[in-house]
């Protein structure tokens, strides 16, 4: 599954096939997308909005949290990079 999402077009849920399963026009109303995609990791897609960072499921465009902790910057199976202005965090995924 895949977010994918823009200020200008909206959001849309992809699978794996490439069908659409969801759709949000863009705009700043309750049903609309104003928000960038971060990263996805196992269907979850880390967003940041105006008003802060939140994750949705990637399935049904569901927001499933409000308060992700770090938002970061690249993901894989393993592990979640976060670039700072110091540098680079690791933070290995947990088992």
């Amino acid at each position: 599954m895949m977010l994918c999402a823009s200020k200008e077009e909206g959001a849309i849920g992809v699978d794996d096939t490439g069908k659409i399963l969801w759709r949000r026009p863009a705009g700043d109303g309750a049903n609309e997308w104003n928000a960038a995609t971060e990263a996805d990791f196992k269907d979850l897609s880390y967003v940041k909005g105006e008003d802060g960072p939140f994750v949705v499921d990637a399935r049904t465009g569901r927001t499933v949290g409000t308060d992700p902790g770090i938002v970061p910057d690249r993901v894989n199976a393993y592990a979640a990079l976060v670039f700072t202005g110091k540098g680079t965090e690791v933070h290995h995924a947990s088992r």
